[in-house]
């Protein structure tokens, strides 16, 4: 799984059950001017893209007040 003992992080499971680490977090919770609020993480897992330099994942989660109910956005 993701559980890594450096602290709190966000997990992605895979269909065949392992865990990507999605990064840890930054830092607290952002308001935003729009009332969004933000919460990041980064230092995750090692990206599995070929690049001259190593990329990590990264997560950032941001939260709407909406007058609707809506479906769940996740942009990969």
């Amino acid at each position: 799984m993701c559980w890594t003992g450096k602290g709190v992080g966000g997990c992605h499971l895979l269909p065949n059950g392992t865990g990507l680490n999605m990064g840890f977090i930054v830092g607290p919770p952002v308001a935003v001017s729009d009332g969004t609020l933000v919460i990041r993480y980064k230092s995750g897992d090692v990206c599995n893209i070929r690049s001259e330099k190593k990329l990590y994942h990264s997560t950032t989660i941001m939260f709407h007040c909406s007058l609707q109910q809506v479906l769940i956005l996740y942009q990969w």
